[in-house]
């Protein structure tokens, strides 16, 4: 990870930034990172990546026929002393027609 002290500007009470990403750059450490400064992330992470929940990876690629083609799926961790500005961490799987993407903000 490069050196985010010299990047971003000092961090100040109740001033807050956004950057989005691709997911090429995204990572949930980065993330955490960016939030522990007062930046949010929204991107695309990539199921590969270090620290990236199991849980939030679907097993089977394609859309079984019970769930209909655009629907969502919430996941939201509340869990208190991670290291997050904020209370929770979210996440979100969408089906299309094979693939599922996920994307946490």
């Amino acid at each position: 990870m490069r050196n985010l002290t010299a990047l971003l500007p000092p961090k100040k009470e109740k001033v807050f930034f956004a950057v989005v990403t691709d997911r090429f750059y995204t990572s949930i450490r980065l993330a955490l990172e960016l939030l522990t400064r007062n930046v949010y992330s929204v991107g695309t992470i990539l199921p590969s990546r270090a620290g990236y929940s199991d849980l939030l990876t679907e097993k089977n690629r394609n859309r079984p026929k019970t769930i209909t083609r655009g629907t969502v799926r919430m996941g939201c961790s509340t869990a208190r002393g991670h290291g997050l500005v904020g209370p929770e961490a979210r996440a979100r799987s969408r089906y299309g027609c094979k693939s599922c993407d996920v994307d946490m903000w």
